[in-house]
């Protein structure tokens, strides 16, 4: 997330206590302003589409998942800092993390490779379990959503009452929640999303940090549907043992996938993978149970040796 675009003349000047000082991009959800704090601090503002806005039912999901994610372990995530729901156009302001996209990084340079692209595995999957223990889903997790900071590989632009689940065409100018290449097989198949959805997306990010390419391939949205709901994705070049691990995430059924938890066990030297529906995740496709607190204590154990 770097610069900003000059404002328009419709664009605010300030939103809230946020001055705005550019524009940092925008999509189905509405605008991302590059702003600065009451005390000058940089940060980033998401205003809700006014079409969003109206929706009753939306502005309380939006709610109620901004304040869980404002819970979320900030190591690995832009921090959540602040939102609004009850005044003019809701928004949500977060941490402003400097540093290239991932697909920036590819677009303009090699493949990441060996012990670099371990580390962005692992970091990525601890961001994911630190928003799926919140209850929160990201749905679109890919390269452009990863900030590789001087501090580190960040996610960014994370689920916070993204547009319901629902039989949209998947492309960039619709309301549909995701990017082809990096949205789950059930999510083309207009079935609900879980935490499942992410893992897919998790599998198919690493999958194109290590590889330089997307894992379904480019061409037309159907022809990427097609690959995406009923072909193998392409992992060769993808280095071993972690190519197993992202196949593993990529399958086609959520119950297959491991969660978020497994991932960051399997690649901080945890045991591998097992053959069948992992035991922190195993449900109806892919639906999360409640877990017991032997699991969650030990999840925290991973996460102290982390320093989180």
């Amino acid at each position: 997330m770097r610069g900003g675009y000059g404002l328009g003349p419709y664009d605010p000047r300030w939103i809230g206590p946020y001055r705005v000082d550019g524009l940092l991009g925008q999509g189905g959800m509405g605008r991302v302003y590059l702003g600065r704090d009451p005390v000058d601090r940089p940060v980033a503002i998401k205003v809700i589409k006014d079409d969003l806005a109206g929706n009753a039912e939306y502005l309380r999901r939006f709610r109620e998942e901004a304040a869980n994610a404002r819970r979320i372990a900030r190591q690995h995530t832009a921090q959540v800092l602040d939102f609004n729901v009850d005044r003019g156009s809701p928004y949500l302001v977060t941490e402003y993390v400097e540093g290239p996209t991932l697909r920036d990084r590819i677009r303009h340079g090699r493949p990441i490779v060996g012990s670099e692209l371990d580390q962005l595995a692992f970091v990525l999957a601890t961001a994911l379990q630190a928003m799926h223990q919140v209850g929160l889903i990201h749905r679109d997790l890919k390269p452009e959503n990863v900030i590789l900071s001087s501090m580190g590989p960040r996610v960014i632009d994370f689920g916070v009452a993204r547009v319901s689940d629902g039989p949209h065409e998947p492309d960039r100018n619709s309301t549909f929640v995701g990017t082809l290449g990096y949205i789950a097989p059930e999510i083309l198949a207009s079935r609900p999303a879980t935490a499942k959805v992410d893992i897919f997306a998790w599998g198919a990010t690493v999958a194109f940090a290590g590889t330089g390419r997307p894992t379904f391939g480019d061409g037309n949205i159907e022809q990427r549907r097609y690959r995406t709901l009923g072909q193998a994705p392409d992992l060769s070049g993808l280095e071993l043992p972690l190519r197993d691990v992202v196949d593993r995430a990529l399958h086609k059924s959520p119950a297959m996938r491991p969660s978020a938890a497994d991932l960051v066990r399997v690649l901080n030297g945890g045991a591998a993978l097992g053959a069948g529906t992992d035991e922190l995740s195993a449900g109806l496709d892919g639906e999360l149970p409640p877990r017991p607190e032997r699991e969650l204590t030990l999840e925290q154990e991973i996460l102290r040796r982390m320093g989180m």
